[in-house]
């Protein structure tokens, strides 16, 4: 998805589910998306209307998400 600045590697299932990979920081940001960026975005975009569902089982930073 690239749009008003941003590119990122996120799919509307439905105007309500978003699917994305793994928010990634560090070395991983060179082919995931990174971190602060998805926060930025579904906070841009959903304000605080949003909630993540981590699938993967890896432990990230779930403060830039609101906790």
């Amino acid at each position: 998805m690239k749009e008003e600045g941003y590119n990122l590697d996120i799919t509307y299932i439905t105007e309500r589910v978003i699917a994305m990979s793994y928010p990634a920081t560090g070395f991983e940001v060179m082919y995931r998306n990174k971190l602060s960026d998805v926060s930025k975005y579904l906070d841009t975009k959903h304000e605080d209307h949003y909630r993540v569902y981590n699938l993967s089982n890896r432990p990230y930073n779930d403060s830039k998400f609101h906790g």
